[in-house]
């Protein structure tokens, strides 16, 4: 099983919210979960918060995913 960050397309009160979110893959690099919150960035250095960014970077070119009961359907926008 493999991870990495997404963002996931979330519906409150008949409107959109995007969020990044830990996104964890099966064996077949299909998404099969994804965590409960959102990601929150901290680190102990700064060298660390940038290399989280980058990886949070490459994560948002991979296309935005439903959350909740429609995950992992392609948010389309």
């Amino acid at each position: 099983m493999s991870w990495n960050y997404r963002i996931l397309a979330t519906e409150v009160s008949g409107e959109v919210y995007f969020l990044i979110h830990d996104v964890y893959y099966n064996e077949n690099d299909i998404p099969d979960g994804y965590s409960e919150n959102a990601c929150i960035i901290g680190s102990e250095s700064t060298d660390g918060i940038k290399n989280t960014l980058d990886k949070m970077e490459i994560g948002s070119k991979k296309g935005i995913l439903w959350g909740g009961d429609r995950f992992p359907e392609p948010y389309r926008l």
